[in-house]
């Protein structure tokens, strides 16, 4: 039992037959009062990218509702939270440089922590390494594979659009799926080719 000052009480429970006979009382009950913030994991982006307009996500070690802002702007829902899992659309303020996004998530009881992620932008970036993975699968399969993406001075380059990518298997286009993983790695899917053999892509 919890009094107005949330402070720790306990209780001790009886009950009575039809015939009136009182039962024992039972061991002593307690409630701990939750006083612990959901700790937050910041996901992406990391390093540098090369827009303002991202998409940042978080991570809660409980079910909780995280909001965000840039600087002194008041602070919104994430798209997509009350869960562990916390995704949103970001526009930050425009030029590149260094931004700061500040995120806080509370808990069903409001217990609330905070954490700011330090954002490089750098809208004239381009990429000097890509490295891609060299998978070997059955034909007419799902290919998943992580792609890098990395600056001349060796920083992950994130936040880049799908629209800037192209998959080609033996000088052919495919269709495929990405997701930004932060700090310049990439998972791609698309199908592989139906016949057997060695396919650059």
């Amino acid at each position: 039992m919890l009094n107005r000052l949330n402070l720790l009480n306990h209780a001790r429970v009886l009950s009575k037959n039809q015939a009136g006979v009182n039962s024992s009382y039972s061991s002593t009950v307690s409630q701990v009062v939750d006083t612990t913030a959901p700790v937050i994991t910041l996901s992406k982006p990391s390093g540098t990218v090369i827009t303002s307009n991202i998409v940042v996500v978080a991570k809660t070690n409980e079910k909780a509702v995280c909001q965000g802002r840039e600087g002194t702007n008041s602070y919104t829902n994430f798209a997509f939270t009350n869960t562990t899992y916390h995704e949103t659309s970001v526009t930050l303020s425009s030029g590149s440089g260094t931004k700061t996004f500040d995120i806080k998530c509370a808990d069903a009881v409001k217990n609330e922590r905070t954490a700011s992620l330090s954002i490089t932008v750098d809208t004239s970036a381009t990429p000097s390494t890509v490295t891609l993975q060299v998978p070997s699968v059955f034909t007419d399969s799902i290919v998943t594979t992580n792609v890098s993406v990395k600056t001349s001075s060796g920083a992950g380059l994130g936040e880049i659009g799908k629209s800037q990518f192209t998959v080609k298997i033996g000088g052919n286009q495919k269709p495929f799926s990405m997701f930004d993983q932060g700090n310049g790695n990439y998972t791609l899917q698309f199908t592989s080719p139906t016949t057997n053999g060695s396919y650059s892509y």
